[in-house]
């Protein structure tokens, strides 16, 4: 599988422990990175100008847009605390896309996600899908969290169900407050201890 070279574009914390890599794909790649929704790919780069051995993450941009690829992850060990040392312009080579588990609208005309914390970047990529192309697919998605201020992606998801009918978000907060989701489908579990 061949490589590509892709740049860092922005790489920028979504919660303080979840970051969003964005790649642009390099001018001189011919080919495009083609993937479907819910695929991950392994990246590598250079890391105190040593080559870092691949890792897979789950893409997090749709397929419909061609010149990016997202990717976001939970900041834990040593690896993904270098890529979030990478800077604009840092050169990322990208492998894949690997995996099967993708959004088939065929299978039926309603679907329901269930994820947890970083898990639900796979989901991201699929809804994004949805909503780019008008997919008629009724989407319920579950998406649990330890706490409000650990949510990847959580405005995104409120703005993506205003802009799709067909997407409906329901947040699980584990702990503490949720004023910040007043307006949403919300509960928090420590309410039914």
């Amino acid at each position: 599988i061949k490589m590509h070279k892709y740049s860092v574009m922005r790489n920028e914390w979504l919660t303080p422990s979840t970051l969003l890599l964005t790649l642009k794909k390099n001018t001189d790649e011919s080919k495009l990175f083609s993937f479907q929704p819910g695929q991950y790919a392994a990246i590598s780069f250079k890391h105190r100008k040593r080559p870092t051995a691949a890792r897979c993450f789950s893409i997090v941009s749709s397929p419909t847009e061609q010149s990016i690829l997202q990717f976001s992850m939970r900041s834990k060990g040593r690896y993904t605390r270098a890529l979030a040392d990478l800077k604009e312009g840092d050169e990322v080579k990208v492998r894949g896309p690997f995996g099967g588990f993708v959004l088939e609208d065929a299978h039926g005309s309603e679907t329901v996600m269930l994820a947890g914390g970083i898990g639900v970047t796979p989901l991201i990529s699929m809804i994004r899908f949805a909503t780019d192309t008008n997919l008629n697919l009724k989407i319920s998605l579950i998406y649990s969290c330890s706490t409000q201020d650990d949510v990847p992606f959580a405005e995104e998801l409120i703005d993506l169900e205003k802009h799709n009918p067909n997407l409906q978000i329901f947040f699980v907060i584990g702990d503490g407050p949720i004023d910040k989701f007043a307006n949403q489908k919300v509960i928090c579990l420590e309410d039914y201890n």
